[in-house]
C-alpha cells in the first residue's frame, strides 16, 4: 500500500491545480463512489451528504446549511462518538462529540469563506471542471 501511494503523490514543484485536478478529485471521486458500492441505502452514509461542495456552493441562506448539516453531524456523531467492542475489548469512542462540534464550527466558517473567495473551486462537485 505504501509503493502505491508513493506514486499517486506528485512532484514537489507541482501546482495546486494539478494536485486537485490529478489526485484530490479522482482519490474522491473514487472513495465515495467504494462507499456508495458498499453502503447503498445507510443513513450513516447518507449524513456523509453533509460535505458535499453542492450544499454550500447552491445554498443562498447559511442558517440553512447549518442547521440541516448539524442534523446530519449528530447522526455521525451518535455512531463514531460511542465506544465499540472488537475482540471483547471496549475500544475508546473515534471521535469526541465536544470537539468534533467546535471543529465543525470552524470548518463551516472556513467553507462559508471559501465560497466567497478563489478557493470557490474547492467547493465544485467533483469531477467537474473549472
Amino acid at each position: 500500500m505504501t509503493r502505491r501511494l508513493q506514486s499517486t503523490l506528485p512532484a514537489p514543484n507541482t501546482s495546486h491545480e494539478d494536485v486537485l485536478d490529478n489526485v484530490v478529485i479522482p482519490f474522491a471521486q473514487n472513495l465515495a463512489d467504494s462507499l456508495r458500492e458498499r453502503f447503498p441505502d445507510s443513513e450513516l452514509l447518507s449524513a456523509f451528504d453533509m460535505f458535499d461542495p453542492k450544499r454550500w456552493r447552491d445554498c443562498t441562506s447559511r442558517r440553512t446549511v447549518n442547521d440541516q448539516t448539524r442534523a446530519q453531524l449528530s447522526v455521525l456523531l451518535d455512531h463514531f462518538s460511542k465506544p465499540t467492542m472488537h475482540a471483547g475489548l471496549v475500544l475508546a469512542p473515534l471521535v469526541q462529540r465536544a470537539v468534533c462540534l467546535q471543529q465543525w464550527d470552524l470548518l463551516f466558517d472556513y467553507l462559508e469563506h471559501a465560497r466567497h473567495q478563489r478557493h470557490a473551486r474547492l467547493l465544485q462537485p467533483v469531477g467537474q471542471g473549472a
